[in-house]
Order: C-alpha cells, then sequence, then structure tokens
C-alpha cells in the first residue's frame, strides 16, 4: 500500500494541525476543548486514510465516476419527485427523520417552508453532492463515451432548481455558461440536437420551477434571507482584532451558534495563513488538472464562499477527482515533453 499527500495538501494539514495544538494550550474556546480534539481527530483520519492512503492505493477513476453517475441521478431524480409531489398534491415527502443538525444548530423542517433535498439533510447538501458529476457531465473529456451524458446534465440541473437552493442556482449559472462559452468558441459540442434539447429544458424549468422563491431567499429581508444567513460568520470576524486572525484559534473551536461559511470557518479558526495555503492547494489543482477539475475548482470555491463544503466530508468526496485528473494531466504533459 502507498501513502500519498499532495504537497500543498500536507502544508494545510500540517498547519491546522499545529494550529490546533497551539490554541488548545491557551484558554480561549468557543467550543468544548474535546469538541475541538474530536472534530480535529476526525478531519486528520479520514483525509489520512481516504486521501492520503486510499487515493494512491486503491481509487479507481473509472469505477468512482460510474457509481457517482448513479447515485447522483438517483438524486437529482427524488429530489425532482419531491418537488412535484410538494407542488402538485402538496405532499412532503421526507428525507431524513427528526431534526436536522446543520454546523451547531439544529433546523426543524415543520418551522419553515417545504424544500425538497432529496436524500440530503438540506437543499444546499443536496447541490454540494450534484455538483462534482454535473461537472464531470459537461466538461470531462471522457464523459463524450457515455451518449447520455448531456441528458444526465440536464437532469441534474433540474434537480438542483427543485430542491430552490440559491448556491445551487448560482453554479448552474455559472457551469452552463461556461458551457455555452466554450460551446460556441469550439463549436463543437453545441449540436442542432442539443441545441434543441437545451432550449426545451430552459422552456420547462423556466415554466414550471418556481425560480422566485429561490431569487426571494436571496433579495428578501425577512428571515428566510439566505444572504444574511450565511454573512453570520463573516461579521463574528469582523468584530475580531485581525492580530488574533492571522494564525487562528484552532481548528473547530467555533461558536456553535453561528454559521460559518467554508472561508469565514478557514479564517476564524485556522487563520489568514491558512487560507493562504488552501487558495494556493486549489490553485495548484486548477493550474495542473484538466478542464473537469478547473470547473470543480471554481464550483468548489463559489460554494465555499457561502456554504459549508469545506469539511472532512466533502473534501474525501471532492479531492479524489482532483487529484486524480491533476496526477492524469501531468502523466500526459510529461509524455508531451518526452515526445
Amino acid at each position: 500500500m502507498k501513502f500519498h499527500f499532495p504537497t500543498a495538501m500536507g502544508l494545510v494539514l500540517i498547519y491546522t494541525i499545529l494550529c490546533t495544538v497551539i490554541a488548545l494550550m491557551g484558554d480561549e474556546f468557543y467550543s468544548p476543548p474535546s469538541s475541538i480534539i474530536l472534530r480535529l481527530g476526525r478531519f486528520v483520519v479520514l483525509l489520512s486514510i481516504l486521501i492520503g492512503l486510499g487515493v494512491p492505493s486503491f481509487y479507481k477513476q473509472e469505477r468512482y465516476i460510474k457509481l457517482l453517475s448513479n447515485v447522483t441521478v438517483i438524486v437529482a431524480v427524488y429530489a425532482i419527485i419531491q418537488y412535484v409531489a410538494s407542488h402538485l398534491y402538496e405532499l412532503n415527502l421526507p428525507n431524513t427523520f427528526g431534526p436536522v443538525k446543520q454546523e451547531g444548530v439544529i433546523y426543524e423542517a415543520i418551522n419553515f417552508e417545504y424544500r425538497p433535498s432529496s436524500f440530503l439533510p438540506e437543499p444546499s447538501s443536496a447541490t454540494y453532492f450534484m455538483v462534482p458529476y454535473l461537472c464531470y457531465s459537461l466538461f470531462s473529456v471522457e464523459s463524450k463515451r457515455d451518449k447520455w451524458c448531456f441528458q444526465k446534465a440536464l437532469l441534474i440541473s433540474l434537480g438542483i432548481l427543485c430542491t430552490t437552493s440559491g448556491q445551487g442556482l448560482l453554479i448552474l449559472i455559472v457551469c452552463w455558461s461556461i458551457w455555452i462559452i466554450l460551446a460556441i468558441w469550439k463549436s463543437t459540442s453545441l449540436s442542432l440536437k442539443r441545441l434543441v434539447i437545451f432550449l426545451l429544458f430552459g422552456l420547462i424549468a423556466l415554466s414550471q420551477i418556481d425560480l422566485n422563491f429561490t431569487i426571494d431567499r436571496i433579495t428578501t429581508e425577512d428571515r428566510m434571507n439566505a444572504i444574511d444567513a450565511r454573512s453570520e460568520g463573516y461579521d463574528l470576524i469582523k468584530t475580531i482584532p485581525i492580530g488574533e486572525l492571522i494564525y487562528g484559534k484552532g481548528f473547530g473551536n467555533y461558536d456553535e451558534e453561528v454559521f460559518f461559511s467554508s472561508f469565514a470557518s478557514i479564517i476564524f479558526c485556522t487563520g489568514i495563513i491558512n487560507l493562504i495555503l488552501v487558495v494556493i492547494m486549489y490553485f495548484h489543482f486548477f493550474v495542473k488538472g484538466d478542464l473537469f477539475s478547473k470547473m470543480l475548482v471554481i464550483c468548489s470555491l463559489v460554494l465555499m464562499s457561502g456554504g459549508g463544503v469545506y469539511t472532512a466530508t466533502y473534501i474525501c468526496f471532492y479531492y479524489p477527482l482532483l487529484i486524480s485528473n491533476t496526477k492524469r494531466n501531468s502523466i500526459k504533459l510529461r509524455r508531451k515533453v518526452v515526445l
């Protein structure tokens, strides 16, 4: 068996550990020390086993993509079924049972308007899950082997729209805008058949999906405002002297009553230094990766600005794709140089 971390990722992990150990020696705790230790331990163990050990030793890109394709389609279809059942028959199909805990805050679904989230805890989680294969189906060269890949991309996009996730809507705008620009520029992907299918999909989405609710969640000033809900972590950071944020307060050492987006959490917990290291890591994936990797990096950064996608769970979900494609691209570059 092999054990390997990309250098940039290894630096992020090492600094995260050092920062947290130093923070535990102090007395400024926003969470119980036991919770901080458990969160750090989970982060280190999952990344070490699933990324450091799993990717170089056991990871098979083809199998992962095949499984990801099937599961993503199922998640999207169930989100669509939930949406149809809710809007046509006023039937709220379940996703998980009981209260859902997100970032230390408990949300009771009964207190809010029903929003489909497929089998995931909440709509944004469903978006996070469907994004990787959406990027793959639209931008990977290998996706052309699957004749249904474009149709899957449309189905997944419809599933994301049905979740009413504002982050999902933003991701769809980014992905499809870039896809259309590249298709027109290359004049290869935008066939008449695909153009007709895309236009029909757009008409159906605009006529049948209540996009007003999704947009209202971004623009409204009441308690359902998605922007205000995701700005709490940034607002807390503004109250803390910049000097205290350079090194961070320790991984997992955050106020459990406040929602932290990924960037806010990185700055608050592991400091501006680690934010720079994380950006360098994603820049490495972007530069060394293929078009699919580049789009996954862009989508990840968009989601990190307002969502909690920088966690051990999603890192272990996204990074095998980024690392594998970075390696493959590096091998291709070496071969070109040799030839």
